[in-house]
């Protein structure tokens, strides 16, 4: 009796796995940017930003009741999603001013948010996590740069 009770769990687990209602079905890795090319944003605009997302495929129904329903397949994104963007917000002397913010799962509001200060004064390299810019001009209204690494 007990064997039987297992066999018929490991039947019902084999055929409810074939009926899987989401697959994986791709990764999308997209970045705003160019390595070593020279590229310029204005202040409150977003100069670099890289997303990592995953997508699923999944079916539905769709139709009124009273009509025939019919299957859908579609895609939707999973809550893995990461997107980090580092935003020009101006010059003082030789201080520039940037805000990196960091989105995970829900991309709508920023999980983590940080106010950063650079002084060129000595060196036109900024270093921040794995971005090594080069600063070819900052004015308070824009900023002209290369990405020479991420």
């Amino acid at each position: 009796m007990k064997w039987r009770k297992i066999w018929v769990t490991l039947l019902c687990a084999a055929i409810f796995s074939g009926c899987a209602y989401l697959n994986t079905t791709r990764q999308s890795h997209t970045k705003s940017y160019t390595l070593n090319v020279e590229e310029q944003a204005s202040v409150g605009v977003t100069m670099l930003s890289s997303q990592s997302m995953s997508y699923v495929r999944g079916t539905h129904k769709y139709g009124l009741p009273e009509e025939q329903q019919r299957w859908e397949s579609r895609e939707y994104p999973t809550r893995d999603a990461y997107r980090e963007e580092l935003i020009y917000r101006g010059r003082s002397g030789d201080i520039l001013h940037f805000t990196y913010k960091e989105y995970r799962n829900v991309l709508s509001s920023p999980a983590f948010s940080q106010e950063i200060n650079f002084d060129i004064g000595s060196s036109d390299t900024i270093t921040f996590k794995n971005y090594q810019i080069k600063v070819i001009n900052a004015t308070s209204e824009y900023i002209r740069f290369k990405l020479i690494s991420d």
